[in-house]
């Protein structure tokens, strides 16, 4: 049996080293080695942002997207209490395969808010099927109900969903915005997303 230990380094990823760095510059806006760059930790998180806007159709556009690199608080999370919700549920609550990284993006959102917790807690005490669990949404915010659909729809996708799909286009506010465009990264390249500070 063979373990792989091997972590990228700083040094192991500078740019100036990768055999595409002329032809990426002149062809792409994004990195196509931003995973091993993310893993590491030399990807900030305005170049993080911008590879959303790779996604066709992106709704997000150059005025939002200056406005959440701009209130960027240091880290992806809204609070303390955000960040032990999400280890709460990503150890306790059964969404699906726990190697997954839709899984983790919607733990994410889910774990968004008092509320949301709440509502998963619910579901989960009583199974993820139940009728009383549905009238708890009457309780949620419009920005909340956002986030939640956005989490289902993660969870049930054969692959993570574009972000137009998942921002509703009369309910998703800025604090939406920002934590489906989190989640969407941490579906499309992991937990290291999550370790982003500046």
């Amino acid at each position: 049996m063979f373990l792989l230990t091997f972590k990228f380094q700083p040094e192991d990823v500078a740019c100036q080293y990768c055999t595409r760095y002329k032809v990426c510059r002149q062809q792409q806006d994004t990195c196509p080695w931003l995973r091993e760059r993310l893993e590491a930790g030399v990807v900030s998180y305005a170049e993080l942002m911008l590879s959303l806007l790779d996604t066709p159709n992106c709704p997000i556009d150059c005025r939002r997207l200056t406005e959440l690199l701009e209130s960027y608080p240091g880290n992806l999370w809204n609070s303390e209490s955000h960040q032990t919700n999400y280890r709460w549920l990503e150890s306790n609550i059964p969404l699906g395969r726990p190697d997954t990284n839709r899984r983790l993006a919607s733990v994410y959102l889910l774990s968004a808010t008092p509320k949301l917790i709440q509502f998963s807690k619910s579901c989960c005490m009583s199974g993820s099927y139940c009728r009383q669990s549905a009238a708890n949404t009457e309780n949620l915010s419009d920005s909340e109900l956002t986030m939640l659909v956005a989490a289902f729809n993660m969870l049930t996708q054969p692959e993570p969903p574009p972000l137009g799909s998942l921002l509703s286009p009369d309910r998703a506010d800025f604090f939406s915005t920002r934590h489906i465009a989190h989640a969407l990264l941490i579906a499309k390249f992991g937990p290291d997303v999550l370790k982003v500070q500046d």
